[in-house]
């Protein structure tokens, strides 16, 4: 209707844009001039709905593409010139509808500024004792700039990428040529202006929002004539008005249409976009119970009540949840939110950005304004809305936007460099003293990142805040971490294992600060170099700002997940090489290749050019940072970077270990003139169904695979060398091979006539496995069993897993078994209390109850009398299990617990809450325990009790003997427990007391755990340790029942009953309820690829061994195709049943035989 662009445009960009912004009057919705009767809503659900859009500034549009008769324009025919400071301006609709008056006296983001309403003389003002950091001037964190686009460097034009397959038909209702999963590039927006208002905390409560988005045509492309964004379908559209600035005037136009599929909204233009485009959308939906975008999470005070908060969780997919975007993370964009929360003492809305005014609201100011309650929502609820507003952030992607509301108390802190640090817990669960030592950990943390990375952290604050119900266990959000909680609360009189993990979790949400925010992936299949990079961080900047965790040693562990993860023929490769187009496929990828190989990899380079360039590592990681910050970058440019820093080929020698699937076997030969042959025998898997031969996984013509080769950095040592001795070379190709001379010869050699023994792959460095021939594994056993031997711990923990991982692949036989031996005899020997030897416990721990679970659980429907069935024609004798946990007593375990039992739990030192470990062997000594000491007892105490040890059992049940009696009374003897191993032997008490009571003592103590998660969650493990099927039936339904199990734990319940080691037939219950109530479990938890139903079946399909389970789990997936379990992780799923079943057919009777000969 004429109205002028500009004017528009003035409405709906920030104020700092050139010109004060007239406020959109986000406090009221009606003000757009829509008359009551005729604004249009309506929900998502349907594929195309009718809603009701104003285009242009006034033009009214339906989804049938018929206008409604007698629409009235949105801003009048009123023309408004640009706005100058101090002006007044009337918002009114065309019918008398009513306006809001506000006079801007200032600027909005400059601490204690403030605007004023005419009508009502309400001031936003800064929240007071907040320090606020001015931000940067710099053109590439600001606004978006109305100067033409070659000189804004930070506007680079966007690629045009692989947008996916789409459905058939090209054009949908509007006519808008778009049928894919990827969002066209034509456009991408430059700012978001976002309010929303939070009517309640507590369901049912509706969510009112609207947000101006400005857009930019990409000016390499062809002028669009359709916007294309995303919103879920449990949005509702209130009202939708688009102006193109470039014409300088709105005209009327088109129609919209909605795809569910893929939660996209596109809007026909009546012209096309030739410069800027402006978005406004009015929107509101009901606040979720759900895990993802804007959600209520309630929980439980010291004092019994009820709390609730709101907050959000948006990585991968869900920002689209909580306001209409472009939700992708190449288009990055400067954010402007605002808040109106209810004004209650206590409540505190945090957000990326600092908080710069807040004020309270009129009724007429809010975005409920004349709207209904909805149904079962008391109007007490409805109480008085205050506004906060937030600073304008720098550009980022729409995933990294977060926001948190709810009554927290913090505590705080200050980096080296001025940036502010709090840590934030709700304040009715008192917890925010278990902060600290996050807090601390951050404030080091964030020291070493910015002198490590010569980048200085470009925000001005940090807030680490711990949520009671989240999905992932932590999420990286620029400038507000979020927790779970068990993932951020620890203090002094936390177990080591617990203090490690929040240490090593806020390292890698840090990281993430620069490798994933400040420098984002264009799209999610380089989703590694966020993870990657983070999982590298996690152990590098740990070990650097806390060594007494001494998480360096620990890098075995990393390696280990995606080695298991990788050996799989139906892994994938780290960079997919097919188009990631859906919801799913996306969320496939938050896995180990992405998170522990990609930072397996990158740990191999770092120490590789660290031994050959140092420093060139860090001086191209700096470089790729300065030259991306603020924008995206990609693997190509990282290695460029750092290719140009070492001057060698880095990105010729990585582009193998990401598009090619799995990795490497290092066969070693011997010679018989002493010298070694390490040559690289193509890619490992660790399957039985396939051929073992080198495949890389790309497949050819006819889906024949070919072979393929690495680049492989080689490190080794030899018996005539310690640490100083370690050697480095490498391998280009499996036509390649690297030769390692005899250091004596006339001494020894590594020949069969020689003495020396060879370790290649020193402390587990490398991305790949090793075989030996049988007297080079020989010898290794042998000095495997000296206690202060020149194979360490690290080394001695990365031979245990390639040797499980070898024989379970068929290639080895016997050598886990002696080395099994050797540990124990390592141990038995060791200046320690129990064992200094902590990863190799752990690995062997991993390994043996994968033969156990193999012996046990794999075929039940095959059971008959004295023999368990295999998968073929193949019977193992029943006595094997027996036989196996009698092996593992006795000849591994041994006596390495005696000096444990010595003492009852509840008396050994550190108990009561004080220092956190037990030291009396090593504190009579005159020294305090290791890290790695104190890790130690807890993984043989367990191992124990799933060998069916009586002693482990009989020792922590006559400890808590006097609490059985009175099991739902708090057992004061539980906390006498050293942390160190409290969780360990709870989960021993019920395990092994067939009458229950353990089991009734550890749910009767679940209501004095809500203060602690990390404890209760650890009474939930013991619960899953059931001792009989009644009992763990009961438990089984406790993890639908979110009373007892919160949703974020559903999986690792599942999981932990799934591997109850001591009940004949777990596993197979666990697999019968998930199919029960496959809708609940599918549902449960949240966060991009962490939960859901991929995950039972991983956790519990994945441990059978048997075509009929295989067949069993094959039919159930047919039947239920709605659950978009990814055809990868199914495939990986029934090879990895179908390879343990032959395997157990090809040597499980020989296994038991060896077995029965130790108790012959």
């Amino acid at each position: 209707d004429g109205t002028s662009g500009a004017g528009v445009e003035a409405a709906l960009l920030p104020s700092d844009v050139g010109a004060y912004a007239i406020p959109d009057d986000p406090e009221d919705p009606s003000a757009g001039g829509w008359p009551a009767r005729q604004r249009a809503a309506c929900s998502r659900a349907a594929c195309a709905c009718a809603i009701a859009l104003a285009l242009a500034a006034g033009a009214l549009i339906a989804a049938s593409g018929a206008r409604i008769p007698g629409a009235p324009s949105v801003l009048g025919s009123k023309k408004l010139p640009e706005p100058a400071s101090g002006d007044t301006w009337k918002w009114s609709g065309s019918d008398g509808s009513k306006a809001s008056e506000w006079q801007w006296k200032e600027k909005w983001g400059g601490a204690g500024k403030a605007y004023q309403s005419q009508g009502g003389g309400h001031q936003f003002q800064s929240q007071g004792g907040e320090r606020h950091h001015a931000l940067p001037s710099n053109p590439e964190y600001g606004p978006p700039q109305l100067t033409p686009m070659d000189q804004r460097p930070y506007d680079i034009p966007i690629q045009q990428g692989s947008e996916g397959e789409g459905p058939e038909e090209a054009l949908n209702a509007t006519g808008c040529a778009w049928a894919h999963y990827r969002l066209p590039k034509a456009v991408y927006p430059t700012h978001y202006n976002l309010t929303i208002e939070l009517t309640a905390l507590t369901p049912p409560a509706p969510i009112y929002g609207v947000v101006s988005i400005a857009v930019k045509r990409n000016m390499s492309l062809p002028a669009p004539s359709c916007l294309v964004f995303h919103v879920a379908s449990d949005v509702t559209i209130d009202d939708m008005q688009v102006c193109d600035r470039a014409g300088g005037k709105c005209s009327q136009g088109g129609t919209a249409f909605y795809n569910p599929d893929w939660s996209q909204m596109q809007v026909e233009l009546v012209a096309p976009v030739t410069e800027m485009a402006l978005l406004r959308v009015a929107f509101h939906y009901e606040l979720r119970d759900k895990l993802t975008g804007l959600y209520h999470s309630k929980f439980v005070g010291v004092g019994g009540e009820e709390h609730s908060i709101a907050t959000t969780q948006h990585e991968a997919v869900s920002a689209r949840e909580t306001f209409p975007c472009w939700d992708e993370p190449g288009f990055k964009a400067t954010f402007n939110v605002a808040l109106h929360v209810p004004d209650k003492e206590g409540t505190v809305a945090l957000a990326n950005m600092p908080a710069v005014a807040s004020g309270p609201l009129q009724p007429n100011q809010t975005l409920r304004a004349d709207r209904p309650l909805p149904e079962g929502m008391a109007p007490e609820l409805a109480g008085p809305l205050k506004r906060v507003e937030f600073s304008q952030s720098p550009r980022m992607s729409t995933y990294l936007l977060a926001f948190t509301v709810g009554n927290f108390e913090s505590i705080t802190a200050n980096s080296s460099s001025g940036v502010m640090l709090r840590a934030w817990a709700p304040a009715a669960t008192q917890q925010v003293g278990k902060l600290q030592f996050a807090l601390n950990i951050a404030k080091k943390a964030l020291d070493e990142y910015e002198r490590m990375l010569g980048v200085p952290f470009p925000l001005p604050k940090i807030d680490i805040v711990s949520i009671p119900d989240f999905g992932p266990g932590a999420m990286e959000n620029w400038g507000l971490i979020t927790y779970r909680a068990t993932a951020v609360l620890a203090d002094s009189s936390s177990a080591p294992h617990d203090r490690q993990s929040v240490a090593a979790t806020v390292v890698h949400e840090l990281g993430h600060q620069w490798t994933g925010n400040l420098v984002t992936m264009g799209w999610w299949d380089e989703l590694w170099l966020n993870e990657g990079f983070a999982n590298y961080f996690e152990q590098v900047v740990t070990d650097a700002v806390e060594p007494r965790l001494m998480l360096l040693r620990q890098h075995v562990q990393y390696l280990s997940r995606a080695l298991r993860f990788d050996g799989s023929p139906d892994t994938h490769a780290v960079r997919p090489s097919v188009a990631i187009n859906s919801d799913s496929g996306i969320s496939s990828l938050f896995d180990a290749i992405s998170y522990d190989k990609a930072g397996a990899v990158i740990y191999m380079m770092h120490d590789y050019l660290e031994r050959t360039q140092p420093g060139a590592f860090g001086h191209g990681l700096k470089k790729y940072l300065e030259a991306h910050k603020f924008g995206t970058g990609s693997g190509a440019d990282m290695w460029a970077a750092l290719g140009k820093a070492s001057g060698l080929p880095i990105g010729e020698w990585v582009e193998p270990w990401f598009s090619q699937l799995g990795y490497p076997l290092i066969e070693v030969l011997t010679l018989s003139d002493g010298s070694a042959v390490l040559l690289q025998t193509g890619r490992f898997m660790q399957d039985l169904t396939h051929t073992q031969i080198a495949f890389n996984g790309k497949e050819g013509e006819g889906g024949d695979e070919v072979a393929g080769s690495w680049f492989v950095p080689l490190t080794y040592r030899a018996s005539t060398g310690g640490e100083m001795g370690v050697r480095v070379g490498s391998i280009s190709s499996t036509n390649a091979f690297f030769t390692v001379p005899p250091e004596r010869k006339k001494l020894g050699g590594f020949d069969e006539a020689g003495t020396d023994w060879l370790k290649v792959n020193y402390m587990g460095t490398g991305y790949y496995r090793v075989n030996y021939p049988p007297h080079l594994w020989k010898r290794l056993v042998g000095v495997a069993a000296e206690p202060t031997g020149p194979i360490s711990d690290a080394d001695l923990a990365n031979l245990i897993d390639d040797a499980f991982a070898l024989t379970l692949n068929g290639r080895l036989s016997g050598v886990t078994l002696s080395l099994a031996r050797s540990l124990g005899v390592r141990t038995a020997h060791e200046d320690s209390f129990v064992s200094a030897s902590y990863e190799s416990w752990l690995a062997m721990s991993a390994g043996l109850h994968t033969f156990l679970n193999l012996l046990s659980n794999s075929a039940q429907a095959g059971m008959r009398e004295g023999l368990v069935a295999g998968p073929g024609i193949e019977l193992i004798p029943r006595r094997c299990v027996g036989d196996f946990r009698r092996f593992v007593r006795t000849q591994v375990l041994g006596r390495c617990l005696d000096n444990l039992l010595m003492t009852p739990p509840t008396k050994l030192a550190g108990g009561g809450g004080g220092a956190g470990t037990f030291n009396p062997a090593a504190e009579s000594r005159g020294r305090t325990r290791t890290q790695l000491e104190a890790l130690a007892p807890a993984v043989v105490l367990n191992l124990a009790s799933s060998m069916a040890d009586t002693r482990v059992g009989v020792w922590v049940y006559d400890a808590l003997r006097p609490c059985l009696h009175s099991p739902e009374e708090k057992c004061a003897l539980i906390e006498a427990i050293p942390p160190d191993l409290r969780h360990t032997c709870l989960a021993v008490c019920a395990a092994f007391d067939a009458s229950g009571s353990c089991w009734r003592l550890m749910l009767g103590q679940l209501p004095f755990a809500d203060k602690d998660p990390a404890y209760r969650f650890a009474l939930m493990a013991a619960l899953a340790d059931a001792p009989t099927m009644t009992l763990f039936n009961r438990t089984l339904w406790f993890t639908v029942d979110s009373a007892v199990v919160r949703p974020q734990d559903i999986s690792s319940m599942i999981s932990l009953l799934a591997n109850n080691a001591r009940l004949v037939g777990a596993r197979t219950a666990v697999w019968e309820f998930a199919k029960a109530n496959v809708q609940t479990l599918s549902a449960s938890g949240g966060g991009a690829g962490a939960f859901g139903f991929s995950s039972v079946l991983q956790s519990v399909g994945g441990g059978f061994a048997s075509e009929e389970m295989a067949q069993d789990v094959q039919i159930f997936l047919e039947l239920n195709e709605g659950l978009n379990v990814p055809d990868r992780i199914v495939r990986a799923v029934m090879g990895k049943i179908r390879s343990q079943a032959i395997w157990l057919e090809n040597y499980g009777a020989d296994t038991c035989a060896v077995l029965a000969a130790y108790h012959a």
